[in-house]
């Protein structure tokens, strides 16, 4: 990629589209440093920050980064926006949007009338889905009348990449999920529209060949890039839709969570249901394993690509001259979770709330696992009994349906797959990208958002558990211990802004304590935090020794005002001792298929650092974020 890009500010202009004034052109060796008004240039790639840099400055170590993702309008309030700009805009390096910075769909779909908050759909623009450029310059123009919004970027520089809903649901190279072409014409000059506008509006750099949509490596669609601050931390952003990606809307089971339910709804020969008590060993059972085993099947395929080998080769050559010269971080921004993350396995969770006795069970219910039972009519063929009885309601008093909670009780059961447009749909290619990561950079870290809800956890230092052995194999070594302390890769993860995620979506009356329990048991070892239910941001502060990731949440975004609230914090150092990830083993090598070199550039292996990530206690809420007289704002 071309490194003269240019940085500027962003106003409206009366076509509707946002006008740039350049700044000034970037030095080659520092084209991704990001000077700002009130946030200074940060030194060149590779030179230290210097010493005594005043007290809460941009420029003082550790680097303040806020990461937000996934923005719907109609869902609620930016209060994750306003939480950062009030609290720590201040002291930011720099903020980053992972994707879905905002949201394509029109008034009635995601969300409806019925699940918006009202004044907010009210003020939706364009009513319509948008598809055309006038469409996607008109709802930039309303997400950037949020004032909370508006704050934030006045107060330090963004790193933003695109996602899919900028451009369509499940966006790819050759379509989207929502995409009508008979209605709405040819894909590619929906995507040309929708990049057009994102870089009207953003503050982004603009490509070398702006108008060359053919260039993969200086055109519109080509914006991966990297960022640096000094000799702390490099940016490497990654672009994982119009470039590579391969179609991720055909999987053989279609919508998961939607089909199992109704196959758990269908009768069977004798009128009868199967009880989970017993499942084990019965045809029902073997027709689970057959869906899991289908859907492995296609989430491993060779064929199936984020990235691309060209952006790959890419990954692994950034990370190269980052470290060479000395930065200590190598972050890798990009839409989804990379790590583990299999289905939540809700009977190991009821079981182990109900060992920990640390949260009463839900309702009137004796415990976890009665509830449990209750909701997926455990002993009973009919799953009738229970409908007519107060055991049947779930959170929020809630009515279960009995077909819905053995849907989600076999996915964690059986670990049968549902999102198929992360990286768990594109498990080669995660292997692909995993070994670009780790091949070079000095301490590796990932960034993700998408998924709406907040994890933190590692990628083993054993890459013969980044595909699917790891999944599959009860009697997997990582099932049995934790690799917490000695890890290939740390990640980070930042809620949504406003969406829901899709278990509370989905399972409304499900406790969100239960899935996220379910959660980490069903990924033991590799899944350090879950919380879902709750919407805000992550904080993530670097300085040459250690990475730590505060989860801020602003929970109440249907109300207009809110509590803000610290969830979570780790820290990510060495692991110690000078250990790295291993090289993979080439073709020929004993048991090695060569698979595990794929994603390697001819840069030279040398192995990123193994890492450990700790608990860390929640930092004190600044007070800035608990005064001001602000119509939308804290609740207090």
């Amino acid at each position: 990629m071309d490194s003269r890009r240019t940085c500027g500010t962003t106003t409206p202009s009366r076509s509707g589209r946002a006008s740039k004034t350049k700044a000034r052109l970037v030095r080659r060796d520092v084209r991704n440093n990001l000077p700002s008004a009130r946030s200074p240039s940060p030194p060149p790639v590779g030179t230290p920050y210097p010493n005594g840099s005043s007290r809460g400055s941009p420029s003082r170590l550790p680097l303040k980064f806020a990461v937000f993702s996934c923005a719907n309008w109609a869902f609620g309030h930016f209060h994750a926006y306003d939480a950062a700009h009030k609290g720590w805009g201040d002291t930011l390096a720099a903020w980053l949007h992972l994707g879905d910075y905002y949201y394509e769909y029109g008034e009635d779909n995601y969300p409806n009338h019925e699940e918006s908050v009202l004044e907010r759909w009210s003020s939706l623009r364009p009513r319509n889905e948008t598809w055309t450029l006038g469409d996607y310059r008109a709802r930039h123009a309303l997400y950037r009348s949020d004032a909370a919004l508006q704050k934030l970027h006045a107060a330090a520089p963004v790193i933003a990449m695109w996602d899919d809903h900028e451009i369509a649901n499940n966006e790819y190279t050759e379509g989207g999920e929502n995409h009508q072409p008979d209605r709405e014409g040819v894909y590619g000059t929906r995507a040309k529209a929708a990049v057009t506008a994102y870089h009207e509006w953003l503050p982004t750099r603009e490509p070398f060949h702006k108008h060359d949509w053919h260039d993969t490596q200086n055109g519109p669609f080509a914006y991966n890039r990297s960022v640096h601050f000094g000799n702390v931390v490099s940016f490497v952003v990654l672009e994982s839709r119009v470039v590579a990606r391969t179609d991720p809307n055909k999987n053989p089971a279609g919508n998961v969570f939607l089909n199992l339910t109704r196959r758990f709804s269908r009768s069977t020969k004798d009128g009868h249901q199967l009880a989970p008590k017993r499942w084990a060993g019965s045809a029902l059972e073997l027709e689970l394993k057959r869906l899991k085993s289908d859907l492995d099947a296609y989430r491993s395929r060779d064929d199936a690509y984020m990235l691309g080998a060209e952006q790959t080769r890419w990954v692994a050559a950034e990370a190269s001259r980052s470290r060479d010269v000395g930065v200590k971080w190598q972050v890798f921004a990009q839409a989804s979770p990379v790590m583990n993350g299999k289905s939540p396995d809700v009977e190991k969770a009821a079981d182990a709330l109900d060992a920990a006795k640390k949260l009463p069970p839900p309702g009137s219910y004796d415990s976890w696992r009665a509830a449990l039972n209750a909701w997926t009519a455990w002993d009973d063929d009919d799953g009738t009994s229970s409908r007519d009885s107060e055991s049947a309601f779930g959170v929020g008093g809630r009515l279960v349906g009995v077909a819905a909670a053995r849907a989600l009780l076999a996915l964690g059961r059986y670990g049968i797959n549902w999102d198929f447009d992360d990286w768990r749909g594109y498990v080669a290619e995660r292997v692909r990208f995993l070994n670009a990561v780790t091949s070079s950079s000095n301490r590796a870290l990932i960034l993700g958002g998408d998924s709406h809800d907040a994890w933190a956890g590692v990628v083993p230092g054993d890459r013969n558990t980044w595909g699917l052995g790891d999944e599959t194999d009860e009697t997997a070594d990582s099932r049995k211990e934790s690799h917490f302390a000695s890890a290939a890769v740390a990640e980070f993860d930042a809620p949504g802004v406003t969406p829901p995620g899709a278990f509370e979506q989905a399972f409304q009356w499900a406790p969100t304590e239960l899935i996220d329990e379910g959660h980490k048991l069903a990924n033991f070892g590799t899944m350090k935090y879950a919380r879902t239910g709750n919407r805000g941001f992550l904080l993530l502060s670097v300085d040459e020794n250690s990475a730590r990731g505060d989860f801020f949440f602003t929970p109440s975004v249907r109300e207009r005002t809110y509590v803000p609230e610290c969830g979570a914090s780790f820290e990510v150092r060495e692991a110690g001792g000078g250990k790295t990830v291993p090289a993979p083993k080439k073709s020929g090598d004993g048991d090695g298929d060569g698979a595990a070199a794929e994603g390697l550039s001819e840069v030279p292996f040398r192995g990123s650092k193994l890492l450990k990530m700790t608990d860390a206690a929640c930092p004190a809420l600044p007070e800035s974020l608990f005064v001001g007289s602000d119509t939308l704002g804290y609740a207090g």
